[in-house]
């Protein structure tokens, strides 16, 4: 039996995916150092800054081995386990069981993109060995983008062969695809830290749209997290966390997503606007170009505020429905959410590990 665990809830989508497919899968939930632990972290990585210290802590020592302790809690409560895929590198191996990772990428300390809540200051370079010791010794790696393969393979000098990029889903469901929005004269980006989402950008866009297009508006919505932004017209910002069936009823009818991140490793966002039809608009940046292909939106460069309120126009003047059948369909057929993942990820599973042939139904392929 394969044991399933994660250090955050993002995996929860996938795992329920996974443990529907039969005995062989068990969700061990999420595992969380203890408070002991985290306030060890908190200690050894204090900073003048507040918020240093909070981002530092997670990269500790403490943190890690809290971490370990607790996966190795709930890998002994769990009877029969064989082998633990793990959704994000845990930053150290738990007992001596065979481990699979779900990585949405390593820190690069060569990349000055990296927000600083990727960037570990006090213990970058024990970071970095215990990250390369994790991916190196991992049975195999599966990250969300190609983008995250590459970086592993050039920080870390991990094998290609030793990775797959499977891709990733959304975190909220659609009822179906939207390809006639009842109230859809608006563009959308929904997401928190507001800076690393280029939520300035696109109110500067919001406004340059709606001084040529004054019947269209763009929607900000989510937690700012410390970056304020000033009314301007044709934009309506909404500075707080919304539930997840709001923000896909947003999202479903909106003309199309906005996602004017500076950095995004996994921009789950994009599948809940593909599930619905919604067209994407996004930052080139790094996983995104992967799936915001010719026919499912537009690319903007990083930081360009006249570039987004150009897509935006391009997007007005397409034919809606015929965008939006093609953005539904190509998700369906060919990114295929979470079900698709988790195809990809058992078809590996079996070549590395032998699993039994007991999912006839998913039509795996191999190699």
């Amino acid at each position: 039996m394969i044991g399933l665990l994660s250090k955050n809830k993002r995996a929860h989508r996938l795992f329920d995916t996974m443990s529907s497919l039969g005995s062989h899968f068990a969700d061990l939930g999420t595992a969380r150092p203890n408070v002991v632990a985290r306030l060890a972290a908190r200690v050894s990585s204090l900073h003048l800054d507040l918020n240093l210290t909070r981002i530092d802590a997670q990269f500790s020592p403490f943190q890690c081995n809290g971490l370990k302790r607790e996966c190795e809690r709930s890998l002994m409560r769990a009877a029969g386990i064989t082998a633990v895929l793990y959704w994000g590198a845990m930053n150290q191996p738990t007992r001596c069981l065979p481990y699979f990772i779900i990585s949405d990428g390593p820190f690069d300390p060569d990349d000055s993109s990296y927000p600083d809540e990727w960037v570990p200051k006090r213990w970058a370079s024990n970071y970095l060995s215990r990250q390369r010791r994790v991916y190196g010794e991992a049975a195999h790696v599966f990250t969300l983008s190609e983008w995250a393969a590459e970086k592993i393979i050039n920080v870390h000098g991990i094998q290609r062969e030793h990775i797959t990029a499977v891709g990733w889903g959304p975190m909220h469901s659609s009822s179906g695809p939207t390809l006639s929005p009842p109230d859809g004269n608006y563009f959308v980006s929904i997401g928190s830290e507001w800076k690393r989402k280029g939520m300035d950008i696109l109110a500067t866009a919001g406004a340059l749209l709606h001084k040529s297009n004054p019947e269209w508006s763009v929607v900000l919505a989510g937690e700012p997290r410390g970056l304020q932004i000033k009314q301007l017209p044709g934009v309506t910002l909404i500075p707080q966390e919304i539930p997840g069936e709001q923000a896909q009823h947003l999202i479903s009818n909106a003309r199309a997503l906005l996602v004017g991140s500076r950095f995004d490793a996994s921009p789950h966002v994009i599948m809940e606007a593909f599930q619905a039809g919604t067209p994407v608009i996004a930052s080139r940046v790094c996983g995104i170009p992967e799936v915001v292909t010719p026919g499912m939106g537009y690319l903007v460069e990083v930081g360009n505020a006249e570039g987004f309120a150009s897509a935006m126009r391009l997007c007005i003047h397409e034919d809606q429905f015929a965008q939006r059948t093609r953005v539904y369909q190509q998700y369906t057929e060919v990114l295929g959410g979470w079900e698709s993942v988790a195809r990809r990820i058992v078809s590996k599973l079996h070549e590395v590990i032998g699993l039994p042939d007991i999912y006839p139904s998913l039509a795996i392929q191999r190699g």
